[in-house]
């Protein structure tokens, strides 16, 4: 069991719960400018691994969200790079996992919520109103989960003081609860 936290330096600390200690930190440098990003969100997920003599074992992979708008897929505990998305013009404060349907979400600057398909990366959806009455966020989204009994619907919640229930199948907020 492992445990894996963001820091200030954009690095990413992976801890073996056994023994208490230190197993391994990712650093993290913007590729383009060489910068620091904060690591603003860790999650795991959980990956079937097929070996060439066909038997099936599980791995755990560790997402990432960086202030600069990255999301960096690691390999955990070594920490080995498996991917990268970038999110222009945005800065990523947090990811949340659905493990049914093998998607992922991320939140941040830009008041959107985006949904990817965790094995291709690619983006499904990016969770636009889809109702005048239902306007989405107006600021800055730091709160994001998946609806235990439906991976359909994402419940994120921001700055603006209201948490917007998105419908995935409908493309956007369907809801919202101010306060």
């Amino acid at each position: 069991k492992f445990l894996a936290a963001g820091v200030g330096d954009g690095s990413v600390c992976i801890y073996n719960l056994m023994t208490s200690k230190q197993a391994h930190a990712i650093s993290y440098s913007n590729a383009e400018t060489g910068d620091a990003a904060r690591a603003m969100s860790v999650k795991f997920r959980t990956v079937n691994i097929t070996a060439e003599s066909g038997t099936i074992r599980k791995s755990n992979m560790i997402l990432a969200g960086y202030s600069d708008g990255t999301i960096n897929e690691y390999v955990s505990p070594s920490g080995k790079l498996q991917s990268t998305i970038k999110e222009e013009d945005n800065e990523i404060y947090v990811l949340a996992v659905d493990e049914i349907n093998n998607n992922f979400c991320s939140g941040g600057r830009d008041n959107y919520v985006r949904v990817y398909d965790s094995e291709t990366k690619d983006l499904i959806q990016k969770m636009i109103p889809v109702y005048s009455a239902e306007p989405g966020h107006s600021k800055r989204i730091f709160g994001l989960s998946y609806k235990d009994d439906d991976p359909n619907i994402v419940v994120s919640g921001g700055w603006d003081k209201t948490l917007q229930i998105h419908d995935i199948r409908k493309g956007g907020p369907v809801h919202y609860i101010f306060g």
